[in-house]
């Protein structure tokens, strides 16, 4: 017998896509920071360890990028499939009703006859819920990755910034 299907099982699945496609670890805790870059570092951060952090991130923020591309085209074309094969069950059983010239149920119990009568229609719907939470799942953490970019970013141009003040006073003094 197959295993009944949840909500769960789609989150796992997306948490496995996610820890599969190589993006490191985010590390936020600042008691006990993991090995690696930890982003509660970045304002005491040398600029050699600067440049690792927008490596790291832009990198990352780029494989994200592509990642959910690819999974904006998966969901895209699952979700085309399955409404097409629906519209297709409903019409044949809206069809089948009125040859039977029976009460047509209403939409929800329609929608529950035709999943239930189409075991590959529901595989398909579950499919697109699962590809539906990875692909939210993978934008957050894309999220994630372009606000650190950013931030890291902006350290580099206020240190920039205090830099070309600290070297014009100078100028101004000689």
């Amino acid at each position: 017998m197959k295993k009944r299907w949840s909500y769960e099982d789609a989150v796992s699945q997306a948490k496995e896509y996610v820890d599969s496609i190589s993006v490191p670890g985010f590390a936020l805790n600042v008691e006990k920071p993991q090995e690696g870059l930890n982003f509660a570092d970045v304002m005491k951060a040398d600029n050699k360890h600067l440049v690792d952090y927008l490596v790291m991130y832009g990198g990352s923020k780029s494989l994200l990028e592509q990642h959910v591309a690819d999974l904006e085209a998966r969901r895209g074309a699952m979700e085309a499939q399955f409404d097409e094969g629906y519209n297709i069950a409903i019409f044949q059983l809206n069809q089948k009703y009125e040859a039977e010239a029976k009460k047509k149920p209403t939409r929800d119990q329609m929608r529950g006859e035709v999943l239930m009568t189409n075991p590959a229609l529901m595989d398909l719907r579950r499919d697109c819920i699962d590809i539906n939470t990875a692909y939210q799942k993978v934008l957050g953490e894309l999220k994630l990755y372009t606000s650190a970019y950013a931030t890291v970013s902006r350290v580099v141009a206020i240190r920039t910034q205090a830099y070309e003040e600290k070297t014009d006073d100078r100028r101004t003094f000689s």
